[in-house]
């Protein structure tokens, strides 16, 4: 039921998953009216292909599959590719799909204890043998018009809300719409 073939998107599959779900335990156990599972099933969980803006995506991918998953989900290679990995991630592998999926791409770090260090990040990456790409410039981001991809790590996304939405405000442009309330940002 819940093959990746039959749902082409992590969204899709999620969704079916938490519909089958939400359909037992209402056979079992809850009065749940249809609409309000419907309302329910629109929402997206926290950071998961996370539309800031038409060309600002984030979502939390970090590991071998959600990532191949995401860049498919996206369908272009014309894409500037910020990450972040943690500290128990396959990382030379997740950093393999992201180089061959990302036209361009600089690594984004937090003080969360277990996000790797821009040092680290930089230190994985050359030993794949690779040149070290730079830290994110977010207001130098949003002035290229290229799309824009915040993966790798549930740990940053409130750090790089936080990030674009202060490099829009420094270049003048309307603030971002859909940023929830419960987004919060301790540990950056």
């Amino acid at each position: 039921f819940f093959c990746a073939e039959q749902h082409p998107s992590y969204d899709q599959e999620n969704t079916a998953i938490a519909r089958q779900t939400l359909k037992l335990l209402q056979q079992k156990h809850a009065n749940i009216p249809a609409s309000a599972l419907e309302t329910g099933l629109q929402k997206k969980p926290y950071g998961r292909f996370w539309q800031l803006d038409p060309q600002i995506t984030l979502d939390v991918a970090h590991n071998e599959d959600g990532l191949r998953r995401l860049f498919q989900q996206i369908q272009t290679k014309d894409l500037f590719t910020v990450c972040a990995f943690s500290q128990n991630q396959d990382t030379p592998t997740c950093m393999q799909i992201v180089k061959n999926n990302a036209a361009n791409l600089a690594f984004f770090s937090s003080r969360h204890p277990r996000v790797l260090s821009l040092t680290e990040l930089n230190s994985r990456w050359e030993k794949l043998g690779f040149p070290p790409p730079p830290a994110a410039d977010f207001t130098k981001l949003l002035t290229t018009k290229k799309r824009l991809l915040v993966c790798g790590s549930c740990y940053i996304i409130g750090k790089a809300v936080y990030a674009l939405s202060t490099a829009a405000r420094a270049l003048g442009l309307a603030p971002y719409k859909n940023i929830p309330d419960t987004l919060y940002y301790p540990i950056g």
